[in-house]
């Protein structure tokens, strides 16, 4: 079973899985995860037809705030050791925590008028400029801004596009 070991004042204590939040459980086990599939990307590196992937729903699901940011930042830097993650996420918390050069990688799932579920990438937003301009990523979800305004090229090959699989 899993047991974290954690400096309490002078003491080391034990603690078990039993007595840990379902959000810890959860961290852990996508901590666990992204560090066994960046290992074996590292054992395999000749082998590039072996592309590991991660899918997260809801990142944030059970977590303290700051430990959203601290997943997401592993997240990150999995992706240096050739581990590709799909996550997602509703919470302004953790979109707060992607910088610039993250916003290329965000896929912005809405509905049209249609009713019909489309993917846009958030850079592909004619108004993403004067979206991410005004405020905070989080703070534009908060306040419903990031929806495809008219005319955004609004289409599913937007995931195919991040994930390089063309």
């Amino acid at each position: 079973m899993v047991t974290i070991q954690e400096q309490i004042g002078h003491t080391e204590q034990l603690t078990s899985a039993r007595l840990m939040s379902d959000g810890t459980l959860r961290f852990l086990a996508i901590a666990a995860a992204l560090l066994d599939l960046s290992q074996q990307h590292s054992r395999n590196k000749d082998a590039l037809e072996q592309t590991q992937m991660l899918v997260i729903e809801e990142i944030e699901n059970g977590l303290h705030p700051s430990q959203g940011a601290v997943l997401l930042n592993q997240i990150k830097e999995s992706t240096k050791s050739g581990v590709q993650t799909v996550a997602t996420t509703h919470s302004p918390v953790v979109l707060n925590a992607m910088d610039g050069s993250d916003h290329s990688s965000v896929v912005v799932c809405s509905r049209n008028d249609s009713g019909w579920s489309t993917a846009t990438r958030l850079t592909d937003f004619p108004n993403y400029f004067d979206v991410v301009g005004r405020a905070s990523l989080g703070t534009a979800v908060v306040q419903d801004n990031l929806r495809p305004a008219n005319g955004t090229k609004a289409d599913n090959d937007s995931l195919i596009d991040v994930l390089g699989l063309r």
